[in-house]
């Protein structure tokens, strides 16, 4: 039962689809759930400088304006994010990513795909790379990971119906 439960929280969160000659999922589709952080965040900072202007002193007049060039920063980084989908797609054997419906762009074909670990300030995620050159250029396909409890079940759940779904479309022939 738990995997069940599991499974739909993966598949809600990453908004697998699964046909028969393709796999596609979007791996920053849960930061919608930031943006509304950062929205609320933006205006109750802009709304307080806005009033308050006037009467702020140049420390705290800093400090607002830093807060909210940050929170912009992240709210437009996310919202760049989101739409992003990779559709591995085993007819052509080739990898694409999607920026929005209508643009699409070829990433690398089924042989040239390593998927490899990209680690950074103790955090670390799963990759995609060409061969021989999947350190100068790769794309994310999944949230951070880190050693708690919490994400090694995220992690767990995203081996076995993420990257084993995408190994076993790499490795099989058409």
């Amino acid at each position: 039962m738990k995997w069940k439960k599991l499974w739909n929280m993966i598949k809600d969160r990453y908004q697998l689809v699964e046909t028969a000659t393709s796999f596609s999922f979007r791996p920053f589709y849960h930061y919608k759930k930031r943006l509304k952080w950062y929205l609320s965040l933006i205006l109750i900072v802009a709304g307080y400088l806005f009033i308050e202007f006037p009467r702020l002193s140049e420390t705290l007049l800093i400090i607002g304006v830093t807060v909210l060039l940050l929170s912009l920063y992240f709210f437009m980084k996310e919202m760049v994010l989101i739409p992003i989908t990779y559709i591995f797609e085993q007819s052509q054997r080739m990898v694409y990513r999607r920026f929005s419906p209508c643009s699409q762009q070829e990433i690398m074909p089924f042989d040239d795909i390593v998927i490899l670990r990209s680690s950074a300030h103790g955090v670390w995620h799963y990759a995609t790379g060409r061969k021989r050159r999947q350190f100068l250029k790769n794309y994310a396909i999944s949230e951070n990971f880190n050693d708690s409890n919490k994400k090694e079940t995220r992690r767990i759940a995203f081996e076995r119906e993420i990257l084993d779904k995408i190994e076993n479309l790499i490795s099989s022939n058409p």
